[in-house]
């Protein structure tokens, strides 16, 4: 029998047993199960890979095409940049004499007063001490065309997270952030991809640009996996404040990874990462607001989108909310 045009991936238990242990670097991490309500150890594989480029200018065609919004995304984020200096009041000691306590001092003496000793001024250098992290779900759904989408009857999820991920690049280069990129996708727990786009300490440069035009649909959504993976990034970066910001097309699924499962699991590595102070937000293309999205997030905050146009002025009240509602940013 030709059995060469059979899918088997859908057959549970099956890649378990066949799964190809190649050289690339791989880690074991365990896995939540709402049945037994413990965690499986060293229960799925991740394999670490770097994402292949490819030399059409996705990226450059982006910039082209919603030009407008880009030039808006710069400015918004311009303006939340650090302001050079912070001058702080009131000190017992500082840089300087402030002029006005110095004042109040004098007429406080001569009014027999006891006066204040806080007459110094600190100059406080403003830097933002931020780190992103994007995880884009690179599923074999992300090959779907968009259901509702006004502006390209073509359009498809991937397409769409590219060029998210292109208008998240040029913000979060303007804004001087550091990030990383890394897109997911697996066949079973033993063969879970965890794709390197950008690292933290990699500038923004052709080779990234390349491989984010190169992305294309993968395999399934071991999404609890893919996010322990990338709060174990985060190790290594001293930042005040650590944000992932997921995006997907939907829930969580792979072989024996499905539903209540999937999602009890996928809730699990969140609250993980935020253990670890690393704050997460979901942006999700191609649905309508549906209400298991809070049972799978739980309570962190998302976003649904159908049009990339959707996303600046999304992105922007979010990263402004985030990265202002956690001090050190």
């Amino acid at each position: 029998m030709d059995l060469s045009d059979l899918d088997l991936s859908e057959i549970p238990g099956l890649l378990d047993t066949t799964a190809t242990h190649d050289t690339l670097p791989a880690t074991w991490h365990r896995e939540w199960d709402c049945h037994n309500r413990d965690y499986l150890h060293h229960h799925v594989r991740v394999v670490d890979r770097i994402a292949e480029g490819v030399s059409c200018d996705f990226y450059g065609q982006t910039l082209v095409r919603y030009r407008e919004i880009v030039s808006q995304i710069r400015y918004a984020f311009e303006l939340m940049k650090p302001q050079g200096l912070k001058l702080l009041r009131n000190w017992s000691e500082g840089d300087e004499l402030d002029y006005r306590a110095v004042l109040d001092f004098v007429l406080d003496k001569k009014a027999g007063l006891i006066p204040s000793d806080r007459l110094y001024i600190k100059r406080i250098k403003q830097e933002r001490n931020v780190a992103v992290l994007l995880l884009v779900d690179l599923s074999r759904s992300t090959g779907n065309t968009l259901t509702n989408s006004p502006s390209d009857t073509d359009a498809t999820v991937l397409s769409v997270e590219k060029e998210a991920i292109v208008l998240f690049c040029e913000a979060l280069d303007i804004l001087g952030d550091t990030f990383a990129i890394a897109g997911f996708s697996g066949n079973g727990r033993l063969s879970v991809d965890y794709t390197h786009i950008k690292e933290f300490a990699e500038p923004l440069n052709d080779a990234v640009r390349m491989r984010i035009s190169g992305l294309t649909p993968q395999r399934s959504t071991r999404m609890g996996a893919a996010i322990r993976h990338a709060t174990a990034q985060f190790a290594k970066i001293p930042a005040n404040v650590r944000l992932m910001v997921v995006l997907g097309d939907g829930f969580p699924n792979d072989v024996d990874y499905k539903q209540a499962y999937a999602i009890s699991d996928t809730r699990k590595a969140i609250g993980e990462a935020l253990s670890s102070r690393i704050h997460t937000h979901a942006i999700t293309v191609n649905m309508q607001s549906d209400a298991r999205l809070d049972d799978l997030y739980g309570n962190v905050h998302h976003n649904v989108i159908s049009d990339v146009r959707e996303l600046p002025a999304k992105l922007i009240r979010i990263y402004g909310m985030l990265t202002r509602s956690h001090p050190g940013a």
